[in-house]
């Protein structure tokens, strides 16, 4: 029965949860509007707002790989609590210095940097909490409501940056507000009583199955040690799992007592080796994780199509140059720099409200890339008439439109993720989710910065419409699963007919047939004794049998 959109409310977690992401909503939104502002009035310079997408990028890089990490290794409740108090502790470091008047270029970089560290260290912990405070009925819902939620609090806070900005001079209280939103952000995740710890592979359903199966594999050189491990496991005997799982605890067990008697003897050796363990451990994660997304049938094809329009048409960063250059006719007498740009920034994240709200009601539409390329071509078009005319009003009109058309699309990519990921990898999925669309924008700012301080505002954004069209074209031809790769709850791609839907059916299948297998060993074990039934050797040998044409195949 479907569930009602209200449903996860009635999750007292979910409401925590829901909780924070208004305030980081808001905060970050706040405090990088105070950011740019006063960059730009310190510098006047388009080329500083450039930079910023440069400081943005060396920090998203590292930062988006480990926060996918980071949250399917440890609790991911205490994470974000954790590292918002250090983005609490930097928000209130740089209002202190404003309201010394201390601040300069080099102290704001320094701290958009730290703030987008602390941002996508917990960010991919937290969207991947959600699964695990609503149930699979509600979770579809609960994304878009949480997509609505980001929306309303980055239109609050423009306005409240407006007040504040305009009642002091100085952005003092601007500040000083985003970093009491910071504060509660470290707060409220603490009260979460959801055990929010990543299941591991091993304690995930046939997990621990496949990977002793996989190491067996490797062992007789049936599967080469480059795969990634996904293919059917149901391919190996019980005796081959039961030898590889006894090899690899005793590997472990002997791997930990060297370690833990060279940091004994050499203390400083031992750190060294434990450090260089838990690096490998970090980085054959991180390979698992983009393993899996490449093998993914719809998720290879949304990224790719979240970059290919976001690299040559980011506006959000750029309010202030578009006020300052672009947006020049129709400006209200008596309005400020600082209230247009505010009023800017409402008309986008109206626009992405209007667009969350929009997916409630097509949550049942099972064709999701479907819905990502339709939004996408009509960002393209917004884009290209927001380079059109240089009126206030009708710039805030397709600003508007852009920003629902782009929310249609970042929400439907999250829902693929979080309904079609296993959860012990959701971190990681949800990370390359987040660098598909962050580590764009900051290449899209510093692009568009560029290219508008060489050939125009106008033809900037009218280039970056035509050429998002030409790429949503070429995507929806080279990768037909866009458009006919359907999903449903429960991360099964239902579409048979399409190849890609029909592998995975049958991977399903072979993984179904492998978790029968130690039971098969041990009943025709207790038939060898005279306990069991005589079948069972017959279905353990037709298993393996099948398994190994499996294999072969």
């Amino acid at each position: 029965m479907p569930s009602s959109r209200l449903a996860p409310f009635l999750s007292r977690d979910f409401t925590l949860l829901y909780l924070i992401n208004i305030c980081e909503f808001f905060a970050s939104t706040l405090s990088r509007l105070c950011a740019l502002q006063w960059l730009y009035e310190a510098t006047g310079d388009v080329v500083a707002l450039g930079l910023v997408g440069v400081v943005t990028l060396m920090c998203q890089l590292p930062s988006i790989a480990l926060g996918g990490v980071l949250a399917d290794v440890l609790p991911r409740a205490p994470l974000v609590a954790n590292v918002q108090s250090v983005a609490a502790l930097v928000a209130v470091l740089r209002w202190l210095l404003c309201a010394a008047g201390a601040l300069s270029p080099a102290i704001i970089y320094l701290t958009i940097g730290m703030l987008e560290c602390t941002k996508y260290l917990e960010g991919s912990a937290r969207d991947v909490i959600l699964p695990q405070v609503v149930s699979s009925d509600s979770l579809p819902h609960a994304v878009s409501i949480v997509m609505i939620t980001k929306y309303a609090a980055e239109i609050a806070a423009p306005f409240v940056f407006w007040a504040l900005a305009d009642a002091g001079g100085a952005l003092t209280l601007a500040f000083f507000t985003a970093a009491v939103g910071f504060a509660a952000c470290a707060v409220l995740p603490r009260l979460i009583r959801a055990d929010t710890t990543p299941k591991s592979d091993e304690q995930s359903a046939d997990g621990g199955l496949k990977r002793a199966g996989r190491d067996a594999a490797e062992s007789v050189g049936m599967l080469s040690p480059s795969s990634d491990g996904t293919g059917p496991a149901g391919a190996l005997s019980g005796a081959a799992r039961t030898t590889s799982v006894a090899a690899a605890s005793l590997t472990s067990r002997r791997e930990h007592s060297l370690l833990g008697s060279s940091r004994r003897e050499h203390p400083l050796l031992g750190s060294l080796l434990w450090l260089s363990r838990a690096w490998r451990s970090a980085l054959v994660k991180m390979v698992e994780g983009v393993r899996y997304i490449l093998s993914h049938p719809l998720l290879p094809g949304l990224y790719a199509l979240d970059w290919g329009f976001t690299c040559v048409s980011y506006y959000r960063e750029l309010f202030p140059m578009w006020v300052g250059i672009w947006l020049t006719h129709g400006v209200p007498v008596g309005l400020s720099s600082r209230g247009v740009v505010a009023l800017l920034v409402v008309a986008n994240f109206s626009g992405g409200m209007a667009g969350a709200l929009g997916t409630l009601a097509l949550n049942a539409y099972p064709y999701k890339g479907r819905l990502v390329l339709y939004a996408t071509a009509g960002y393209g078009v917004a884009c290209f008439l927001f380079g059109c005319s240089p009126w206030l009003l009708s710039g805030a009109l397709t600003i508007f439109l852009m920003g629902a058309f782009d929310a249609v699309g970042a929400t439907m990519r999250k829902q693929v993720v979080l309904l079609s990921t296993p959860d012990h990898l959701r971190g990681r999925a949800q990370s390359g989710h987040q660098f598909a669309a962050n580590v764009a924008n900051s290449i899209g700012q510093i692009y568009v910065a560029l290219v508008v301080a060489q050939v125009g505002a106008g033809l900037t954004m009218q280039l970056g419409g035509l050429i998002t069209e030409t790429m949503t074209c070429f995507f929806g031809w080279k990768i037909p699963s866009l458009l006919t790769l359907s999903t449903l709850v429960g991360a099964k791609h239902v579409d048979a007919t399409h190849p890609m839907g029909a592998a995975n059916e049958a991977a399903q299948e072979e993984e179904r047939r492998a978790e029968r297998l130690p039971q098969l060993v041990s009943d025709a074990d207790a038939e060898r004794h005279g306990t069991g039934h005589p079948n069972d050797w017959h279905e353990l040998n037709d298993a393996a049998r099948a398994a190994r044409e499996s294999w072969k195949k």
